[in-house]
């Protein structure tokens, strides 16, 4: 059964450039140990991993739920991406672009897939179990 992805409703940072703590809060369909949100991350516009505050268990009565982490190694004016992980599905809930310095806005993982095609956020099976091409197309000529 496919589930939804964890979004991220929620991003704050505080702290000083060159090592911020974020405040992100996640919403996710957590189910228990079988599914829930395992990590958000924050990373940077061309697609580096700058940091990953990992989730040691699920969130059941917790909804939406909010977790500090870092330092993230960014000045006030860089760009990152913050989206959050499914242990079931993987990437595909809401995340937010933005900086310290500018504000947070949230984006659906496909239309981030759209804009920002330099980042890999889904792996190549993860986009062909999500977006499936249909073997029963007719063949051309």
């Amino acid at each position: 059964m496919k589930t939804q992805g964890a979004d991220v409703t929620a991003v704050q940072a505080s702290g000083a450039p060159g090592a911020y703590q974020f405040n992100v809060t996640v919403k996710s369909p957590d189910t228990g140990c079988q599914q829930y949100a395992d990590w958000w991350e924050v990373v940077s516009a061309d697609g580096k991993l700058l940091y990953r505050r990992v989730l040691l268990h699920s969130h059941v009565d917790e909804q939406p739920f909010t977790r500090s982490g870092g330092p993230v190694p960014i000045q006030a004016d860089t760009v990152v991406w913050v989206r959050a992980h499914m242990n079931t599905d993987g990437y595909g809930g809401v995340t937010f672009k933005g900086s310290v310095s500018n504000h947070w806005s949230s984006m659906s993982a496909a239309l981030m897939v759209m804009r920002a095609t330099r980042l890999r956020w889904f792996s190549l099976e993860s986009l062909r179990k999500r977006w499936p091409i249909s073997s029963s197309l007719p063949k051309p000529g």
